[in-house]
């Protein structure tokens, strides 16, 4: 069996929420770690990889490995039920069980919120984490300003990320507009979260759609973006924990970026 609790589910909920519009159903690994799950969404070109360390629960208790499916949209149901002081708990009672048990409990009130959801049947053949690729530069900065930024580029449907040595640039393009926006390798605030290492100049196109849903993320304070002929977005959770999202690049060539 295994029995957690989160102090809220307002992290689970964040991720899942993010999620949504990316994969149908969300396969667990739960074991003696922490809690994980990876997917592949977005036709293919997105893929996830989560990971919540057992340091992250307020209790955790698993005897043996359990994987479960639930449909996201399922989740989200149970998830929007709970308020951000209310503990969460997740159950199940063997690695074959059929349904999930999670409760949200408010200790100052006493209220207590049952839920049970059918499980999905597993996925014929288990996803694998995403490739890694080589990654040409390393950019951490404010995860709300990578937010806003990619946000401001919603008009367009291709945002080109760009790293030189004189930092890294947005930019979206179409017939009527372009849109522009450089983060100085040069930043000398020490105030500033802003940290690059350009190995290698890369110019890479993304489609806006995918981008723009991992940028609301947010989980953490800042995000890590690695990118080389794919995008690596990594937000962390803890210590060791992290939401890390792989966006594979655009490879045809008669987009609005083009010069």
């Amino acid at each position: 069996m295994f029995d957690v609790e989160l102090r809220n589910s307002v992290m689970l909920r964040t991720v899942v929420e993010t999620s949504k519009a990316l994969i149908e159903n969300i396969s667990f690994r739960v074991n003696e770690n922490g809690m994980y799950f990876s997917a592949m969404g977005f036709a293919k070109s997105v893929g996830i990889d989560f990971f919540l360390p057992k340091s992250f629960f307020k209790e955790f208790r698993c005897t043996e490995m359990h994987t479960f499916t639930m449909s996201t949209k399922s989740l989200i149901n149970v998830l929007k039920t709970s308020a951000p002081n209310e503990s969460c708990q997740i159950q199940m009672s063997s690695p074959n069980a059929d349904v999930v048990h999670i409760t949200f409990t408010d200790d100052s009130t006493g209220k207590v919120r049952k839920t049970t959801t059918r499980l999905e049947e597993e996925p014929e053949e288990p996803v694998d984490r995403p490739q890694q690729t080589e990654y040409y530069s390393i950019v951490q900065l404010d995860s709300l300003e990578f937010q806003k930024e990619i946000s401001n580029l919603h008009v367009f449907k291709v945002i080109n990320v760009k790293t030189t040595t004189d930092g890294m640039i947005f930019s979206g393009k179409n017939e009527t507009q372009k849109f522009e926006t450089t983060f100085k390798s040069t930043n000398h605030d020490l105030n500033s979260s802003i940290v690059m290492e350009i190995r290698q100049n890369t110019n890479s196109d993304f489609n806006r759609d995918p981008l723009e849903i991992v940028s609301r993320a947010t989980i953490s304070d800042t995000v890590e973006l690695r990118i080389g002929k794919s995008l690596r977005v990594k937000y962390t959770i803890g210590d060791n924990g992290y939401l890390k999202y792989y966006l594979a690049s655009r490879i045809d060539t008669e987009d609005e970026m083009e010069e």
